[in-house]
């Protein structure tokens, strides 16, 4: 389990690493940080569940003592007295409630929102993990459907998606699938010249599309859809550099 737990904190602080990077506060930027607290205001009057724990598949036995379920209803209800955290696991809630474990997908993509934790950390971010796979395709499917859903101030959110995906039991053409579409959107970029806010996640998306693939062909079309959507030649030359550098061999087809 340890060594499980270790990879994917790998793909959270890869995301997580990516978003630090953004542009300058604008005044856009502030106006959304206002909505945010406004979102957040709301959230908190939204009850924990804490019952959904009872359900989580114990990690190291057969059925879990009165004390070590304490412990872990103490720790979701200390992570969700977070204000960032309790608003990403209400939106994450209200955008993915068709999904069959919706609770566990917003437990498991709120967790993604810090790297380390005690051991409570690890079996919540594992126990939640194996009831979403327990309808691995219900839950693609509703991400597929809702992402669109997300504005460019959830780009951290999308890439703890992105991270969900690429964990959840189901064939590997469906992940490339995933992130290639994830790709197909039109990009922002900073005045340096870097992705700007809401199109980070891209580079997580690459990644992640990188570690699917077994033949670089078939991500040719989701990469030259990206490129269409970026007609300005600023952005298509900054997608197409990022993408050689994960797909250098591509070099002369796109």
């Amino acid at each position: 389990m340890a060594s499980k737990i270790l990879l994917i904190l790998v793909f959270f602080t890869i995301s997580g690493f990516a978003g630090y990077f953004l542009g300058s506060k604008t005044e856009e930027k502030k106006v959304s940080i206002a909505k945010k607290e406004t979102i957040i205001q709301q959230d908190k009057k939204t009850p924990i569940n804490t019952q959904m724990l009872i359900a989580l598949p114990p990690i190291q036995a057969k059925k879990e003592s009165k004390e070590a379920l304490e412990s872990k209803k103490s720790y979701l209800i200390e992570l969700l007295s977070d204000p960032n955290n309790m608003q990403t696991y209400n939106k994450t809630l209200r955008i993915f409630k068709d999904a069959k474990n919706k609770e566990f997908l917003a437990l498991w993509v709120t967790l993604g929102n810090g790297l380390f934790g005690p051991s409570q950390y690890g079996e919540l971010l594992q126990g939640s993990l194996q009831k979403i796979n327990e309808n691995p395709d219900d839950t693609l499917d509703s991400i597929r459907r809702n992402i669109s859903s997300l504005d460019k101030a959830d780009d951290t959110l999308r890439g703890n998606l992105n991270n969900l995906v690429n964990e959840l039991e189901v064939d590997k053409s469906q992940k490339i699938d995933f992130f290639g579409n994830e790709l197909n959107r039109p990009i922002a970029l900073d005045e340096n010249g870097g992705l700007a806010e809401g199109s980070v996640s891209m580079i997580h998306s690459i990644y992640l599309l990188k570690q699917n693939v077994t033949d670089v062909e078939e991500i040719k079309p989701y990469l030259m859809d990206s490129l269409d959507k970026n007609p300005n030649n600023k952005e298509r030359m900054a997608l197409r550099y990022r993408y050689l550098e994960y797909f250098p061999s591509l070099a002369n087809e796109i």
